[in-house]
């Protein structure tokens, strides 16, 4: 019997596709392996196509080329093997030590995020989470554990008490996979045949030969998969026992079809993962303490931003973090822009200015126009803020120490007692006149010159 293969490039565009296929076997795993394999003849009109970029699609599900193995002498059959779409996952890491407390969502969604390729692409740009259970504050970490891909933290998650579905690039996560239908399988209707093996500390597995009903034409009743639970009924074997469909090969002849049913083992024998359920007392913490992303009057932290303390009306934000240090940022045209940042030099501003004087005055510091390095304050005149008064270096190589007052009116200098000096532009200057007593002289001055001591 030959069976449908559709086939991709890496980029899942559409090349072409098959009905001559045969040998086909899917074989999934309850959260380990996931593979496709099928032979071809080399004159399939698919065969071209073949290569280490190929991307085949069977029973609803796609499958990346892992290899190829070809014969064009006297058999002229090329077979091929194939892995889930999900090891893709497997190109994403982990920083080393990564670790997360939240609910299961909250962790899954972390690792998306966190799991980088070495160009800094994260998961999340490619794998969705789909439909996640509900739990209680978690808390997942990998500590001491180097290199861990996105694909074997989210499968490490079953330690927390829930179960990894992978369907393409959605990522399913109940607390248990599989349903109870009240399915049996008897020796004589649907069984063909029962193998039993056993090893210590994993207890009994079984591998069911059956006829797949669910494949049957006309079958109307309810499907099975990965993750059901099902009845054995073997009445030569005086053998009646209910247990997980923990495998499920799927071929394209469903005489061949098997089932693997028995308990399944949490074995995570390649990670040393360490998690804890702190529900209560978690909980009671939670409320005294900040946990990674949750917001508390929109203030988080996260592993992407670091601190970040966004206003209510979303238009202004302070960000503290490895790249910015702290800077304030406001969001123009739908961008933050940093508005506000700090060096070990001091206080990088634009301008300056308080609550009260803000709609009217602001200084900044800096260079002018003419490039001249000085304070200048700014005044709205008319509706437009317009320079007021500025004081700048000199900008002449022939009077480096010189310092520059300028003004767009009057220039005036008020000193203890209320005199008054005013200098006004133009060719003209007009000052004080008259005289000011200090400690131990009498100052006099005409039109702001000093013309006498005594």
């Amino acid at each position: 019997m030959a069976g449908k293969i559709k086939v991709y490039n890496t980029n899942l565009e559409a090349l072409g596709s098959t009905s001559e296929a045969f040998n086909i076997a899917k074989n999934e795993e309850l959260m380990r392996e996931y593979t496709l394999s099928f032979s071809i003849l080399n004159t399939d009109s698919i065969f071209d196509y073949i290569n280490e970029n190929a991307v085949f699609e069977y029973s609803g599900q796609k499958f990346d080329v892992s290899g190829v193995d070809g014969d064009s002498g006297a058999n002229n059959i090329t077979q091929v093997t194939a892995e889930h779409i999900s090891y893709r996952l497997s190109d994403y890491t982990l920083i080393n030590g990564y670790s997360f407390v939240g609910t299961a969502a909250q962790i899954a969604a972390d690792i998306l995020n966190e799991a980088k390729t070495a160009d800094g692409v994260p998961a999340s740009s490619t794998f969705t989470l789909g439909t996640v259970a509900e739990t209680e504050m978690l808390n997942f970490s990998l500590s001491g554990q180097t290199d861990v891909t996105a694909r074997e933290a989210l499968i490490a998650m079953e330690e927390l008490g829930v179960e990894i579905e992978f369907d393409n690039f959605t990522v399913n996560i109940p607390l248990r996979r599989g349903s109870d239908n009240g399915l049996t399988f008897e020796y004589g209707k649907n069984l063909t045949g029962v193998r039993r093996t056993w090893q210590r500390g994993n207890g009994w597995s079984y591998d069911i030969n059956i006829v797949d009903i669910q494949k049957a034409q006309g079958y109307t009743g309810e499907s099975y998969g990965v993750g059901d639970d099902i009845t054995v009924i073997d009445k030569y074997a005086k053998l009646t026992l209910k247990q997980r469909i923990i495998a499920y090969k799927e071929c394209d002849d469903p005489t061949q079809n098997s089932i693997t049913v028995g308990v399944f083992v949490r074995d995570n024998a390649s990670l040393s993962v360490e998690t804890d359920r702190i529900a209560n007392i978690a909980n009671q913490t939670a409320n005294n303490s900040v946990q990674q992303g949750e917001k508390y009057s929109n203030v988080s932290i996260t592993h992407t931003d670091g601190f970040k303390a966004t206003s209510k009306d979303d238009t202004l934000r302070v960000v503290m973090n490895g790249d910015d240090c702290f800077a304030v940022q406001a969001k123009k045209n739908g961008k933050w822009v940093t508005v506000t940042s700090t060096e070990i030099w001091g206080l990088l501003a634009p301008r300056l200015t308080t609550q009260d004087a803000k709609d009217e005055y602001y200084a900044t510091v800096g260079r002018t126009p003419a490039k001249v390095p000085g304070f200048r304050l700014f005044e709205k005149i008319g509706g437009t803020f317009k320079e007021h008064f500025g004081i700048y270096c000199s900008n002449s190589d022939s009077k480096p120490d010189a310092t520059w007052l300028e003004s767009a009116g009057d220039l005036n200098f008020v000193i203890p007692g209320g005199k008054e000096f005013r200098f006004i532009s133009g060719n003209k200057s007009y000052g004080f006149n008259g005289s000011v007593q200090t400690e131990a002289f009498t100052l006099e001055f005409k039109n702001g010159l000093l013309v006498k001591v005594s």
